[in-house]
Formats: C-alpha cells, structure tokens, sequence
C-alpha cells in the first residue's frame, strides 16, 4: 500500500499492532504461549514505530492536526454534551 503522508503511515502501523495484539491474545488463550510472544513482540514494534511516525507527522503539520482534531470535537459535542471531567482534560491538553 502507497502512503501519501505520515498520517496514513502511522494509522496502518497502528491498524497492524492492533492486530498482532489480538492475534497474541488468542495465541496465548489457546495456550500457544511461544507464538503469542511473537505476535506481541511484532505488536510493540509497530506500536513504537507508529508513535514515531505520529510524532513526526504533528511536528510536520500541528496546525492542521490541531484544525482536524478541533472540528471532531465540534462534531462530537454537537452530538452530545461533553461532561465536566472531560472537559478539564481538554483545557489540559491546549494548554
């Protein structure tokens, strides 16, 4: 698959480490505990990647990053009030 910007990059990297996780979950239940180290192993990796990736992409575009997680947030709170708690986390997170 072709990416076109470090977002899309990071998001599959995220979308595999999820599933290497659950994949390691499963593994481990049916008691293969040799895969399932595998399969985590494989998840850390592309979780620690992908965070760096996001990293990257922030620093490379934070204003736009900043633009589209305001407008999700008008979207979800339009929908729904947000409660108090939250509410302080998002000022933590402006500020």
């Amino acid at each position: 698959m072709v990416h076109d910007t470090w977002h899309s990059l990071a998001a599959e990297l995220h979308t595999r480490a999820a599933y290497e996780h659950w994949v390691a979950d499963y593994r481990q239940k049916r008691g293969e505990d040799r895969i399932a180290q595998e399969f985590a192993r494989r998840a850390y990796e592309h979780s620690d990647e992908a965070a760096e990736l996001s990293k990257q992409a922030f620093r490379q575009a934070p204003a736009e990053v900043w633009d589209h997680l305001s407008a999700q947030r008008l979207t979800r709170e339009s929908a729904m009030p947000a409660p108090e708690p939250a509410e302080r986390a998002r000022e933590c997170v402006r500020a």
